[in-house]
């Protein structure tokens, strides 16, 4: 079973552990880390789906599906945190703890 065929079950995943990690790292801007995810699920779908589905038939190994993740998670933008005003080094800190739950809601989701 590949991403694609669980995608619904990890986009829920990864929003559910929005709240834990909005209250943790940014709680003042729950919103807006609401909207950056959202926008950065939507944006990352199809690469997530297509290289989730890698990662299930072996194609791509955990480490490397982790790398470009992490690759991914560094180039989205985080537009409503930053025109909110939130420091570089805390949108830093929560895409680290994002990348951290798309990808234990991705293992989850294959089944890995």
């Amino acid at each position: 079973m590949g991403l694609s065929d669980n995608f619904q079950a990890f986009e829920d995943a990864v929003k559910d552990g929005l709240s834990a990690l909005a209250t943790g790292t940014l709680k003042s801007a729950a919103a807006d880390i609401r909207s950056d995810v959202e926008a950065f699920l939507e944006a990352s779908a199809e690469d997530l789906k297509r290289r989730g589905d890698l990662l299930a038939q072996g194609d791509l190994t955990r480490e490397e599906f982790e790398f470009l993740l992490k690759s991914q998670a560094d180039n989205a933008r985080m537009i409503a945190l930053s025109q909110r005003g939130i420091s570089k080094a805390r949108i830093g800190q929560f895409k680290r703890s994002l990348t951290t739950l798309v990808l234990r809601a991705a293992f989850a989701a294959i089944g890995i």
